[in-house]
């Protein structure tokens, strides 16, 4: 009898063991896949600050600049327009059902995220929302009195794991303010 309830403590205490360290396990594993994540958001939303920072907002490029489902257009230091946004295309993100950041400079797309992500969702939010470097010879003042600046709003889920997401939001202004 001693053996038997010997044996029952020894199997309870195995398994609430066990289960432990599967639960421990596993949720390792989605800090990894979210650690993951969050490394591709800080990269990809580096790399638009850093264009942001350095070029000039493409306003005559962009009919409604705050419409935040639109692509965002940079015109960098040497004239050449980046085009920052979502796309869905197989060719360009690398793997199918998945989406991307992409960034389009001269009719060539690159992604900026891996396979292992799937971009759910990327707003750009612009302000000020007319061109601050454009006069207006009428009323003899500047279109806007405010220095450009972009709100990027970035949702990525795990391709494989889509129950991981990571939002990033950041404000980027240029450094571009001539007058």
């Amino acid at each position: 009898m001693e053996v038997l309830v010997t044996l029952a403590i020894f199997s309870t205490v195995t398994v609430a063991v066990t289960d432990i360290f599967l639960l421990s396990s596993r949720a390792e594993r989605q800090n990894t896949v979210t650690d993951k994540l969050a490394v591709e958001a800080r990269t990809a939303v580096e790399f638009i600050g850093r264009v942001v920072r350095t070029g000039s907002l493409a306003y005559d490029l962009m009919p409604s600049p705050n419409e935040p489902g639109q692509p965002l257009k940079v015109r960098s230091k040497n004239g050449t327009v980046l085009t920052f946004g979502r796309s869905s295309d197989p060719a360009v993100c690398g793997a199918a059902g998945i989406s991307c950041l992409v960034v389009n400079e001269g009719g060539t797309a690159a992604a900026l995220t891996s396979q292992a992500v799937d971009a759910r969702g990327l707003k750009f939010y612009i302000w000020p929302l007319k061109d601050p470097f454009l006069f207006n010879s009428q009323l003899g003042v500047f279109e806007a009195d405010a220095e450009p600046r972009v709100t990027v709003a970035l949702s990525l889920a795990g391709a494989k794991n889509p129950e991981n997401t990571v939002k990033l939001q950041t404000t980027f202004t240029s450094r571009q303010y001539e007058r």
